[in-house]
């Protein structure tokens, strides 16, 4: 049920247009009910520095030890991306 979860995430972030993830993220952290959620995040490929919104990782005891094993996956099966979590602000 977890891994399911964050896959809906991922599946929801992924599939949104720009203007969509724009309008989720503004919510999400406008939202007061999210405010210990965190952000796993990608560095852009092609503009180091740059970083976009993956995963919204929420609804966990810890949502940032979660979102630490989340990150730890994903480099071990893409060594050469950067990865990140950021605290929903």
């Amino acid at each position: 049920m977890k891994k399911l979860s964050s896959i809906l995430c991922l599946l929801i972030l992924v599939s949104c247009s720009i203007e969509d993830k724009d309008e989720l993220t503004s919510f999400v952290e406008s939202s007061n009910s999210q405010k210990d959620s965190v952000w796993m995040e990608q560095e852009d490929r092609s503009v180091p520095g740059e970083w976009f919104k993956v995963l919204l990782v929420f609804g966990w005891i810890d949502d940032g030890i979660e979102c630490e094993r989340i990150v730890q996956q994903y480099k071990e099966t893409y060594p050469e991306i950067n990865y990140r979590c950021n605290p929903v602000k």
